[in-house]
């Protein structure tokens, strides 16, 4: 490792190197030098309490001990006021010995679906190529990963209806996952609606489990909706509830079985909905029992399947941490319950596929919520290499 790479880094930061560590024949072409802040209880560590790829250094500054690893986030900091808890959970995921997470450069496959019930570029539609403005394909090439992006459109005027546009885009979206998968690349969905999974899904095959971040359910179907919103049926769609003929005309799309399909940070669930949840055997871990019920319900899926389908509808977030959409609402998940919720999933699972979904720039006001949108995307590819 050229340690003037390192000081280049640490020092645009602000602080000076106190020591550097790195395997032996370590490959100076793959490394990157990014400080992530550790509290002073585990800031002298050793190589052998790190994984045995990481090159690493510890660096100080006024009390403040930091690790300098292969990756850009940022785990914990302290303050004058004690530890900051930013991502504290990837601390002890790096310092665990028996951790099998660990964040690593991938090749991306950024595909955008900028639609929202079928209309291009309205309201949640317009939110995929917004987050490329806003720098999401910098952010993930600065941490190293490797990124190829597409963009989804549909021929002028082939709109007809909702349900028959959005089914098109999934077939549109099945092959562009496969064709990424077939390319050995990361697939990140950039989708106006939740429903686009059922195309990414199919394109990532069979024996994939389901993680899905949301305030809502989204397992209403034809009989239960009040609203007629195609997109309040995604998760009713995956596990073969409803829409079966159109879901059949989805390349390689078969149902998830309700045992491989969990919900994330769910609060915001209709009456008849709920009892479609009550009776099914999706689990919904609410926000409150995040940290408590999540690592159960992941061991369980564990025991089917390996690989796991990370879905991340924006508005999981609390309201008052960002104003992803109209839709949002209070009692949700902070950043840090994501990331600490990604960091599990990674424990557990290889990470196949990601979806960043139902972000409206509108609704957006000050910016926050694509900020955490590039933040979460930059935290699931990182985790994604690692199992």
């Amino acid at each position: 490792m050229k340690s003037s790479r390192l000081l280049s880094s640490t020092l645009a930061l602000g602080v000076a190197v106190a020591i550097l560590a790195a395997p032996a024949g370590a490959q100076d072409s793959a490394t990157m030098h990014v400080t992530i802040h550790v509290p002073d209880s585990v800031a002298h560590v050793t190589d052998r309490e790190l994984p045995s790829h990481a090159r690493f250094a510890i660096v100080s500054r006024d009390g403040q001990a930091a690790l300098v690893l292969m990756d850009t986030t940022i785990v914990a900091q302290m303050t004058d006021r004690g530890l900051a808890r930013i991502n504290a959970s990837l601390v002890r995921l790096y310092l665990s010995p028996k951790s099998r997470a660990s964040f690593t450069a991938m090749d991306v496959q950024l595909l955008a679906v900028p639609y929202d019930s079928g209309n291009h570029r309205a309201r949640m539609g317009a939110g995929p190529e917004a987050l490329l403005e806003a720098g999401l394909e910098r952010a993930l090439q600065e941490k190293g990963h490797r990124v190829h992006t597409k963009v989804a459109e549909l021929p002028d005027g082939s709109w007809h209806a909702e349900i028959q546009t959005s089914f098109e885009l999934m077939r549109m979206v099945s092959s562009a996952v496969r064709e990424a998968r077939e390319s050995g690349r990361l697939p990140i969905v950039l989708a106006g609606n939740c429903n686009t999974a059922v195309g990414t899904l199919a394109g990532l095959g069979a024996g994939v489990g389901v993680a899905w971040f949301d305030a809502h359910g989204d397992f209403n179907t034809p009989e239960t909706t009040t609203s007629g919103f195609l997109d309040g049926t995604a998760v009713a769609i995956i596990t073969g509830r409803c829409w079966t003929q159109l879901a059949a005309t989805v390349p390689e799309f078969e149902p998830v079985p309700d045992d491989r399909v969990c919900l994330i940070g769910t609060r915001d669930i209709d009456p008849l909905e709920g009892v479609l949840l009550d009776e099914s055997g999706v689990d919904v871990i609410e926000p409150g029992k995040l940290r408590s019920d999540l690592a159960h319900t992941l061991a369980s899926i564990r025991q089917r399947v390996q690989k796991m389908y990370v879905h991340l509808d924006l508005d999981v977030l609390d309201a008052k941490v960002a104003a992803a959409n109209n839709f949002a609402v209070s009692g949700g998940l902070t950043l840090d319950d994501v990331e600490y919720a990604l960091s599990q999933i990674a424990q557990h699972f290889r990470i196949a596929g990601v979806t960043l979904s139902a972000y409206d720039p509108d609704a957006d006001i000050d910016g926050a919520a694509a900020n955490a949108a590039i933040r979460m995307i930059c935290t699931a590819a990182g985790l994604a290499g690692g199992t």
